[in-house]
């Protein structure tokens, strides 16, 4: 848990840290630079992190949320700036995930000193699904029962969290870190036929149980029906709710009030605006509205801003 908590305060304090520098500097003169030493910073989570023996990998995850939460809306507005990286940032994301499972396709007839153990190797997969299940199924039926969630999980939704929770890269590496003994190059061995086992036939398997159990996958079905801000009372338009829960919406009223107007620029806090006027009636504002001084005043009285 330490362990953890350390990871993320890093990855954040860093993202933190390149949200002010980009906001109070003047590098959105200069694109090239500016994307430079965000991609450096972002990088800089990891090596902090494994510099404390704490989790890198933890900390540029909670760097890259930061960044992508703060840090992206200060960048230079010049051009197609933004999009062009996000786009190079999808790029590297595709080449570096078929990297990976290439690399473990490779290993698995490249291990060395490979030994094959089928009955462990039978026990730690079932063992690994079993595991999944206990958490999954039980953790989402207390969900279900408090209050706080105004959505149940479907049933078919919990099984769907079970059945396409892939091993990842991860526990493979972790694995691979020692193998001077007979016992941990079984353990080794174990794990990549693990990962490859439930990324090929339980990955593969996942949109056809997806239809099978009617559950829309595309973005534009999931578009048409995610709601994710819904009127509580329909009697006070003025108190809107998170239908995720309170915790959520009470979260988002901290950001907006607190977080974003430190590490934003102030034209992208009044950007922001129409979502804090579809927060508060449920309604979508117009721009002559946003731009109005006297709404704008208005808002900055309900402590938008403060």
């Amino acid at each position: 848990m330490t362990n953890f908590v350390g990871s993320l305060s890093i990855g954040m304090f860093i993202a933190l840290l390149t949200a002010l520098g980009s906001k109070y500097s003047d590098l959105s003169r200069y694109p090239l630079l500016e994307t430079a030493l965000l991609l450096l910073m972002s990088y800089s989570s990891f090596l902090l992190a494994e510099t404390f023996s704490l989790s890198g990998i933890v900390g540029i995850l909670f760097c890259g949320i930061g960044q992508a939460h703060y840090t992206s809306f200060n960048l230079s507005p010049q051009g197609d700036w933004q999009n062009q990286l996000s786009q190079f940032s999808e790029l590297l994301n595709f080449m570096a995930e078929n990297f990976v499972f290439v690399y473990l396709g490779i290993s698995l007839f490249t291990f060395p000193g490979q030994l094959w153990n089928f009955g462990f190797i039978t026990l730690c997969l079932l063992f690994s699904l079993l595991s999944r299940a206990v958490n999954v199924f039980p953790i989402s039926y207390i969900s279900n029962l408090t209050f706080l969630r105004n959505k149940k999980i479907p049933l078919k939704f919990q099984f769907m969290m079970w059945f396409a929770g892939l091993r990842g890269a991860v526990a493979f590496f972790l694995a691979m870190k020692n193998t001077s003994t007979e016992g941990k190059r079984v353990i080794g061995l174990t794990t990549l036929v693990i990962v490859i086992s439930t990324a090929l036939v339980l990955g593969g398997a996942t949109v056809p149980v997806l239809d099978f159990l009617k559950i829309k996958h595309s973005k534009a079905a999931i578009a048409e029906e995610t709601d994710f801000y819904s009127i509580a009372d329909q009697g006070d338009a003025s108190m809107t709710v998170v239908s995720h829960g309170r915790l959520a919406y009470w979260w988002l009223k901290f950001d907006e009030s607190c977080m974003k107007p430190v590490f934003l620029r102030r034209q992208q806090k009044t950007e922001n605006l129409e979502l804090d006027v579809q927060l508060r009636t449920g309604d979508s504002a117009s721009s002559d509205s946003i731009n109005d001084p006297q709404a704008l005043e208005e808002l900055e009285r309900d402590d938008v801003f403060a």
